[in-house]
């Protein structure tokens, strides 16, 4: 099956930005952010937990490939991100997509079995 998409808010300077529900973490499916288009590599997560359990996330490494855009993710060799995320709590946390970014200019996330909860993606916009 196809990842469910996470949308980008983009958090501006001076302003607050509207945080909205989320995106409901697809824990059979995994998930996945577009960069596509997105003007800073910049990219920070919430990913909050309604399970009373501590399940992980998980952020995939990149495709390390010459020749993908922008030479995504040369900084593979790092491999996955596997962050615990606290029973009935909230994680924020930011990934280097040049450790992430796959040939496609998404960021992939996993969860672990038991996981409930929803994902907020944010970058801030390019400096003027």
């Amino acid at each position: 099956m196809a990842r469910t998409t996470v949308p980008v808010n983009v958090v501006g300077y001076g302003a607050g930005t509207a945080e909205g529900a989320g995106t409901t973490a697809d824990v059979a499916n995994g998930m996945q952010v577009s960069l596509k288009g997105v003007k800073t590599r910049k990219v920070f997560f919430r990913v909050t937990n309604t399970a009373g359990s501590t399940p992980t996330v998980t952020v995939r490494q990149g495709a390390a490939k010459i020749g993908s855009p922008d030479h995504a993710a040369w900084k593979s060799y790092a491999g996955d991100l596997v962050l615990a995320a606290a029973a009935s709590g909230s994680i924020v946390f930011t990934i280097d997509p040049a450790r992430h970014m796959q040939d496609d200019q998404t960021i992939q996330l996993d969860f672990s079995a038991g996981f409930v909860g929803a994902v907020f993606a944010y970058t801030l916009p390019p400096q003027a």
